[in-house]
């Protein structure tokens, strides 16, 4: 497939001699949301004429710098010659311009391949050569196999290795929030850092707490707030007072009983972050790599592909065969161990429904 650059100028052309020449061709193209791209000027990239030069349509265009990297479509259309089937539509892929990279890298390709040498002695030959020769190839495939374990097992575990921000609402009970201080238990622990606490009513902020108000237990995600003057501060229940009036005293004193998505926690989680053990950082690396090898080896080797898969009638539990089971087995067992120990450690080992 072609790459194409956004933020700089880039041709797209149509390279069919048998157009002839003073056609009139004009390109749209669409995004993977089904919409039109835009320009550098915020313009849709809709129905542009094609200039032509020796029989040859072509046009210079910009992509908007904003644009997210994704798959687009180029759809070329005239009204006075035939455009052949093979450009309806013609694909590109938009992405950045080559420079430093700023996402988030939890398994590098380099530890890959020595993860997949140190496991020579599990490996055959013939299959370590195969991966070394996949890799030498195709840095940017292997790298897109081991988001996927990454995302996968983050699923699995219903935790995120990699640090990022996540906003949570819950509602106000009166019975629930009163009794336990205001308790706020997210789902998704660990908490790095609590960036913001407000509350809302349909989505509009009445009151921003300062965060000095609120302690939390990283382990177990869990928020709870303190009402307690610090400083000029005068404390959570007599902003509500003074803020609200009757309005309130009726959330303090139980006149209200519910009130949807009233609270609004803004907090960092991933277990990779600086304050996270090395060894705990080493044993998630091996957890993806794992995962990844497993994905890959089918590739390198059909003896490897899954042969049958079943699953049980709660829709939960299921078995895969593989034609390399005996080997696969181990893979899976290690993976199960490490799984349980982090869900188990950052309270995911039970279900929880949070009113």
């Amino acid at each position: 497939m072609k790459q194409i650059y956004k933020s700089i100028p880039q041709t797209i052309s149509i390279n069919e001699s048998s157009l002839g020449t003073s056609k009139t061709i004009k390109i749209t193209i669409i995004g993977e949301d089904g919409k039109f791209i835009l320009d550098h000027l915020s313009n849709p990239i809709k129905d542009i004429i094609l200039n032509e030069y020796a029989g040859i349509y072509s046009k210079e265009i910009t992509f908007h710098q904003n644009t997210p990297e994704q798959y687009i479509r180029v759809y070329f259309q005239s009204n006075d010659t035939i455009i052949l089937p093979k450009y309806h539509p013609e694909d590109y892929s938009l992405i950045d311009l080559p420079g430093l990279a700023q996402t988030s890298e939890l398994v590098p390709v380099g530890y890959f391949l020595d993860f997949v040498l140190a496991s020579g002695s599990k490996l055959d030959i013939a299959l370590t050569k195969g991966i070394q020769a996949y890799l030498s190839e195709n840095r940017a495939g292997i790298t897109s196999i081991l988001k996927a374990a990454e995302s996968e097992l983050e699923q699995k575990t219903k935790l995120y290795f990699s640090e990022r921000t996540l906003i949570e609402k819950k509602d106000y009970f009166f019975d629930k929030f009163t009794s336990h201080l205001w308790q706020f238990v997210v789902q998704y622990p660990p908490i790095v850092e609590l960036v913001d606490f407000s509350l809302k009513i349909a989505d509009h902020p009445i009151i921003e707490v300062p965060k000095e108000l609120f302690v939390f237990n990283p382990l177990e995600g869990v928020i709870e707030f303190l009402p307690v003057p610090t400083g000029a501060t005068t404390g959570l229940y007599s902003m509500l007072l003074q803020n609200f009036g009757a309005f309130g005293m009726s959330i303090m004193y139980g006149g209200i009983e519910r009130i949807p998505c009233f609270f609004h926690a803004t907090y960092k989680t991933g277990i990779f972050n600086a304050l996270t053990d090395k060894s705990e950082k080493e044993m998630i690396r091996q957890l993806v790599s794992r995962r990844a090898l497993v994905k890959l080896l089918p590739v390198i080797d059909p003896g490897f592909r899954q042969t049958s898969r079943t699953e049980g009638i709660d829709g939960v539990s299921s078995s895969r065969s593989y034609a390399g089971d005996r080997f696969l087995n181990i893979f899976q067992q290690q993976e199960e161990e490490t799984c349980k120990y982090l869900m188990q450690k950052y309270g995911k080992n039970f279900e929880l429904i949070i009113l």
